[in-house]
């Protein structure tokens, strides 16, 4: 089970962006990666995982 890889990969690569951004600029940035997250494969089966109440079985992608 886990995290999901992307959701991982997305996470880390935020934080380190952020790292040099004003708050203000770190938080516009943080809420684009969340959005782009969420059209992701793995988004939709964390969802889908979550409604049928069974582990999720991430991609990747």
């Amino acid at each position: 089970m886990g995290n999901s890889p992307t959701a991982i990969r997305r996470g880390l690569y935020a934080l380190k962006r952020a790292e040099s951004m004003s708050f203000e600029e770190a938080i516009a940035f943080t809420e684009g990666q969340i959005g782009l997250l969420a059209l992701t494969e793995d988004a939709r089966e964390g969802m889908r995982a979550f409604a049928e109440r069974r582990p999720p079985v991430w991609t990747g992608k």
